[in-house]
C-alpha cells in the first residue's frame, strides 16, 4: 500500500486503507444522501439553473469524483453527464442507476 494514497478507515480495523478500497467499500454499502451531498447538490443546482437561463442548449457536464452517482443523478436533469471515479464499484452503481450518463473508472 502506498502511504500517500492511504486514508483512515476505522471499519477495517487498521489505521488506513488505500483510497480505492475505501471508496469501493463505501459505495457498495451505502446509498444514502448525507448532509454533504445535500449541500453540494443545492450549490450545483443553483449554478446550473443560472447557466440554463443563459444557454438554452443542452449542457455537457463532467463530474470528477462521481462516486455512486448521487450527484450525477441531479446533474442529468440539466444535460448529458459523464462521471469519472477511481472506484469501479461506484462506476457500476452509477451505470445501473443513470442510464443516460457515461461513467468510467479513472484517476
Amino acid at each position: 500500500m502506498k502511504t500517500e494514497n492511504n486514508i483512515p478507515h476505522p471499519d477495517h480495523g487498521t489505521t488506513s486503507v488505500d483510497a480505492v478500497t475505501f471508496y469501493d467499500d463505501l459505495w457498495a454499502n451505502t446509498n444514502r444522501v448525507d448532509q454533504h451531498h445535500k449541500c453540494r447538490i443545492l450549490a450545483i443546482e443553483r449554478a446550473l439553473a443560472k447557466l440554463s437561463k443563459k444557454n438554452a442548449n443542452a449542457q455537457h457536464i463532467l463530474e470528477l469524483g462521481s462516486g455512486s452517482g448521487i450527484v450525477a443523478a441531479v446533474l442529468a436533469r440539466y444535460g448529458t453527464v459523464t462521471g469519472v471515479d477511481q472506484s469501479s464499484v461506484g462506476v457500476e452503481i452509477s451505470k445501473k442507476n443513470i442510464s443516460s450518463g457515461t461513467f468510467v473508472v479513472g484517476t
